[in-house]
C-alpha cells in the first residue's frame, strides 16, 4: 500500500518528503510495470506516463482553466 500520509512537520526528519515521494514513485513505477495492470489501464483509457515537471504543471494548469470554465457555465462559485 502506498503511503498517503506524510509527516511533513517541525520534528521531520530531513530529507523525509524527498525520500517518501522518492518511495511512492518506485511503487508506483514497480506496479506500473505489470502487465496485468497495464492490460487492466488500457481497458479503461488510461495512459499511465510520466512527464517531466514544466509539461506535467501545464497539464495541471489546462485542467484547472476547464474546470473553472465548467464551474464558470454552471453558474456556481468556488470559494
Amino acid at each position: 500500500m502506498l503511503p498517503v500520509f506524510i509527516p511533513l512537520g517541525f520534528g521531520a526528519v530531513p530529507d523525509t518528503a524527498v525520500r517518501t515521494f522518492g518511495n511512492g514513485h518506485s511503487a508506483v513505477q514497480n506496479v506500473r510495470a505489470k502487465p496485468e495492470v497495464q492490460q487492466r489501464l488500457e481497458r479503461v483509457g488510461v495512459e499511465a506516463g510520466t512527464l517531466p515537471s514544466a509539461q506535467f504543471q501545464k497539464l495541471l494548469d489546462a485542467d484547472f482553466v476547464s474546470a473553472g470554465q465548467i464551474v464558470k457555465a454552471a453558474g456556481t462559485q468556488l470559494d
